[in-house]
Formats: structure tokens, sequence, C-alpha cells
């Protein structure tokens, strides 16, 4: 697909310059040259162990004959302290990607199985706003594509794409340079990466880009330029140390609530499932510290605007000490 991005950086949120399209490009940043973005200085690894597919053992299987293959990232990127994060603070790691990255190696499966996303021919849709370097989303791809590697016979192997979004332009060059070395030249389409503001008008133009609409809405999008094949539903929004000054709180949870929007249509199915927010219905899993350095935003802050957007929450996992919060966010089934 051929399409531009606008020129766009984080800091510009402190500078309070306005700047809301959003213009998608999976591939590459056209009309922006390679050395007009900083390179690398930094390289951050990780290894996660991924468990083969509990489904496919038998009763007389025990964890002694559980295989682990060990997922490694590699991510190139800046010291927190650089003069490129300060322009972009998604050139590096914050802390609450660590906890977020721990709670998708636990439960990104059985959040997944519980909404039956798994056990479907249609393709699993993950989204992550604020992608930064990577990190999460990344490590949500390798969860699931070992997960439907280890599938037995007797278990139907799913697809997924993973769409990584940011609205930093030197973020997203890394973001993608991330991708290209840490996803294998045959699962490169399950991967892509995306500029996406924040606020309802460009999260809409976005939903629209992707060919993502709800099935209760007669709007009819014009996809013919995208050469990608979805299916009409986000599964889960993930994203972790996104907010940091309160101006960004509004348009983020604008951003989720169309997202969830497109990806939900009430029925008696959806009243009837659990009231369990990460696993009933499409929700959005942050992982949140009011502790930031250089944050503002405390917990009560995020909670109360969430719920001015028409979103409600639960506190999945806390760590009060450290100020660390993962709390899933879901559009309200009224009952």
């Amino acid at each position: 697909m051929s399409s531009t991005e606008i020129p766009w950086i984080d800091a510009w949120i402190r500078w309070e310059r306005d700047s809301k399209d959003v213009i998608d490009d999976n591939l590459s940043t056209k009309g922006m040259e390679k050395d007009e973005h900083p390179s690398p200085t930094k390289v951050f690894h990780f290894e996660y162990p991924l468990l083969e597919n509990s489904e496919e053992k038998n009763d007389d299987d025990n964890n002694n004959n559980t295989e682990t293959t060990i997922c490694t990232l590699s991510l190139g990127g800046f010291d927190s302290e650089s003069e490129e994060t300060w322009n972009s603070t998604g050139l590096t790691l914050w802390p609450c990607s660590h906890h977020l990255c721990d709670y998708l190696c636990q439960h990104l499966l059985t959040t997944l199985r519980a909404a039956d996303s798994t056990k479907s021919n249609e393709t699993i849709n993950v989204l992550e706003l604020g992608s930064g370097l990577g990190r999460c989303g990344l490590l949500a791809h390798h969860i699931l594509q070992a997960d439907s590697a280890a599938a037995g016979e007797n278990i139907r192997r799913h697809h997924h794409h993973i769409y990584m979004t940011d609205g930093d332009t030197d973020t997203l060059h890394q973001l993608r340079a991330n991708v290209r070395e840490n996803v294998a030249q045959q699962q490169q389409d399950r991967v892509s990466c995306h500029q996406l503001l924040w606020g309802e008008a460009s999260a809409r133009r976005f939903c629209a880009l992707i060919g993502l609409h709800s099935a209760k809405n007669n709007e009819s999008f014009n996809t013919n330029e995208l050469e990608v094949s979805i299916r009409n539903k986000i599964d889960l929004i993930i994203g972790s140390d996104l907010i940091y000054v309160p101006q960004v709180i509004k348009p983020l949870f604008e951003t989720v609530y169309v997202l969830l929007q497109q990806s939900f249509t009430e029925n008696e199915d959806n009243k009837n499932q659990s009231t369990n927010l990460a696993t009933a219905r499409p929700s959005f899993v942050m992982a949140h510290s009011d502790r930031r350095q250089g944050s503002s935003v405390t917990l009560g802050m995020v909670l109360e605007k969430s719920t001015e957007a028409g979103l409600e929450a639960t506190i999945l996992k806390e760590q009060p000490q450290e100020g660390i919060y993962i709390i899933a966010f879901a559009i309200p089934v009224e009952r």
C-alpha cells in the first residue's frame, strides 16, 4: 500500500502543539530518508519461556513432559536519559512494559480462550497502543505463534495478527526495525506497524483504514487500499506506560472506546457471559504506573476519565508499593 505519515514527535504534547491526523503506512515511512531518524545506541535483550499448548495433553501426561520454547527479543533503542528519548519517549523501555509482559505470559491465552477466540477459523487480532520499541506486541505475537505451532492434530490451529501502533515518527521507524529483527521472515505478514494518533476522529479514520467496523454499523468503509485480510473485530487491545501527562488521558480513552465499539456488538450472548472484563468481551488491558518519573497522572485520574469516556474498569493486578496497576477497560453491557 502506498501512503505517507505525518512527521510527529510526542514531545509536541508537552509543547501543546496540535496535530491530529492519522495516515497509515504498513511498510515504511514514505518521503523520509533513513538518515533523518536517530540510530539506536542501546539494545535491550529479553527471554521469555513459552509453554506448549496444554490442551493437546492427554490425562496421562504430567508436567515433567511439558516442553518450553524460549522467546528471545532484541530491541534497538536508547537510554532513558538520552536526548532522543526526551523527544520521543517510545524510544526506550519503561517499567510497566515488564509487568504487562509478565501478565501476557500468564494470561494472554486464557483471556482469548475464555472469549472463544482461539477456537475460531477467524483471525485473532491484538492491537497495541503506544507500542514504542515493540516489547509487548512482539511477545504477544510469539505467544500466539508458539500456541498455534504446538497444537495437536485434533486441535484447530488459529491465525493471528498483531497491529502495533504509535504516533511518533522516530519511534515508528525503530519499531519497524525491531519487528524485522524479531519476527521470522515467513511470519512478517502477521505483524504490522501503523501510525495512530489518539482521539475519536483519528481512531475512526484508523478503523476505516484497517477495515474494522461494527456489525451493527451501517457505514460502508472502502478498504481496497489495505492489502491485508482481517476479521472485523479486535479481540484484545494492550498498552503500557501510555499516560504520563493529563492532556493525553481523554484522547487515549476516546481511541479505546472507538476501537472497542467497532469490535463489539451487544447481543444476548454477550449479556450471558462472565462479568470478567478481560474475558467476557473485547477489552483494553493497560499497565499503568502512577510513580513513573516525570508523570503527574494518578490512578484516580485514569479511572475517573475512563468512566467519563463510557468505559468500566477492573483492576486485574496491583502492586501499590511500586505504584503499578494492570487494568482492564471495556464497554459496559446493559443487563
